[in-house]
């Protein structure tokens, strides 16, 4: 029977800190390799110096000094590449007010050696991780989750098209719902400006109440759809029709089914709710930066 060899990966220090100090995916596997490279090796040897300390009640030798303060540059490593400031803090105590002293004995040393294991373990065990399951990893951190089309129509609208994906690969499905609603915000918003289409109320569109957006683009809708009718039969007549139709039956479709209950605390959804309001929105986007442009 061959034998089993499993190739470890070499993580450098900046995509150890992209994993544990940004939000990066990586899998079960990377994870604890991560962690097992040298979190063990260093309680391991942290433990070996202090059990194989000689007795001696004055003081230490060069060569167990050199052994204590080689196992402590590796700790004090590792809690700097996992942001263990407390253990760090720990070390540098340690070292800048014990070690050089006459008074750092076997006890001394094997009684820090042992708090210091346990400081690590616990601020380990602090640092949390969240599981993504396999089906929700392509949300997560994506910048171009609508495309690139709809990135370069709509430039202000990115930054909620990727909360709403980060929202969703954690089950945050609400509050996706919620970013999703600002991101048709931002296409109803340029499409108003697109049609011309003026609310009743002389408030700037931002400022202005989604029905009477609604209500104005609405009137324009249609009027761009009867005008569509009119035209002669054809290829040109169709797409106009369909153009119009489609984003008139979304708007009315958005305001009603997620934009008015999720603001006013009478919406709360569930994964498949929020999955299919996040297929909804991108088709609306990507209809609109077929000719919509945002203005920044």
């Amino acid at each position: 029977m061959k034998n089993l060899r499993i190739s470890r990966p070499k993580f450098t220090e900046a995509e150890i800190w992209d994993v544990f100090g940004g939000r990066k995916i990586i899998t079960l596997w990377e994870m604890t390799i991560i962690l097992a490279e040298d979190g063990p090796i260093v309680l391991d040897e942290l433990q070996t110096v202090a059990f194989n300390l000689p007795d001696s009640s004055e003081g230490i030798g060069a060569e167990v000094h050199k052994q204590v303060s080689d196992a402590l540059v590796k700790a004090e490593g590792f809690c700097e590449r996992f942001h263990l400031f407390g253990c760090k803090q720990r070390i540098r105590v340690f070292v800048d007010n014990i070690l050089g002293g006459s008074t750092c004995t076997k006890d001394v040393i094997y009684n820090e050696f042992f708090a210091l294991s346990q400081q690590i373990v616990k601020e380990l065990a602090e640092r949390k991780l969240v599981f993504i399951a396999p089906s929700k990893t392509d949300y997560l951190e994506q910048a171009a989750l609508f495309g690139a089309d709809v990135n370069r129509a709509f430039p202000l609208s990115q930054a909620e098209i990727k909360d709403a994906g980060n929202c969703l690969a954690v089950d945050l499905n609400t509050a996706a719902v919620f970013h999703l609603m600002r991101v048709a915000e931002h296409g109803l918003y340029a499409l108003a400006n697109h049609l011309g289409a003026k609310p009743n109320k002389p408030f700037p569109l931002p400022y202005s109440d989604w029905n009477e957006v609604i209500t104005a683009m609405e009137v324009e809708l249609k009027k761009r759809k009867d005008m569509a009718s009119q035209m002669t039969r054809g290829a040109q007549k169709d797409e106009e029709t369909t153009f119009y139709g489609a984003l008139l039956e979304s708007i009315t479709y958005f305001r009603d089914k997620y934009r008015n209950p999720v603001s006013h605390l009478r919406g709360s959804y569930s994964d498949t709710q929020a999955l299919d309001a996040y297929e909804e929105v991108r088709k609306f986007m990507e209809k609109l930066a077929e000719r919509v442009k945002e203005a920044n």
